[in-house]
């Protein structure tokens, strides 16, 4: 259940011609072409900001269509069409924007304990991620030295302390991502 989840990240979006003060965002990155989602938000700023684009985008149009009358309508319908297509990409970057941020406020779920993280729990380098549970659980990607591939992975210290490894699915069940090899782990890639 959770390796599909845990191996989208970091999360893509498509990138709309003007990001505004979302550049300022430390959970944003611009590669290119698109934007990568590297952390939870901890705030939801970004909504606000999006809106108030919107709402100004919308407001310019209003205020070209009242003018329609009075000046050159070429220039003003070619105008408003470009601003519809404005709004358009951005109503569409928020909605992105706002599923792909909940898809990774899932990420702090902790699939041992099933509490809710704060997002500072939440640490990355690259491509990677891993978040630490107050059950002292981790969970996140990993990257494999062998094939260099991230994979999912879940530590419970808990039950790794035990000598019953084979019991391992019955304390993980489905959600067992990488069998564990001491505090090591072999990958779900390539075995090693």
């Amino acid at each position: 259940m959770w390796g599909p989840v845990y191996s989208e990240y970091p999360l893509e979006i498509s990138k709309p011609l003007d990001l505004g003060n979302l550049k300022s965002m430390d959970w944003l990155i611009e590669k290119e072409g698109s934007l990568e989602i590297i952390k939870p938000p901890t705030h939801s700023d970004f909504e606000h900001e999006l809106d108030r684009r919107i709402e100004k985008i919308k407001n310019e149009i209003k205020n070209d269509e009242n003018k329609l009358s009075k000046t050159d309508k070429k220039y003003r319908k070619k105008k408003i069409a470009d601003l519809n297509k404005t709004l358009n990409e951005n109503e569409k970057f928020r909605d992105q924007l706002i599923v792909k941020t909940e898809s990774i406020r899932r990420f702090l779920w902790c699939p041992i304990c099933h509490k809710k993280n704060n997002a500072r729990k939440f640490s990355n380098t690259e491509n990677l991620f891993r978040v630490k549970c107050s059950c002292n659980a981790e969970w996140g990607l990993r990257d494999c030295s062998s094939c260099e591939r991230p994979y999912p992975f879940i530590h419970n210290p808990n039950i790794l302390q035990s000598d019953h490894l084979f019991n391992i699915d019955n304390s993980f069940g489905c959600d067992v991502l990488a069998f564990p090899n001491g505090e090591e782990y072999y990958c779900s890639h390539c075995g090693d």
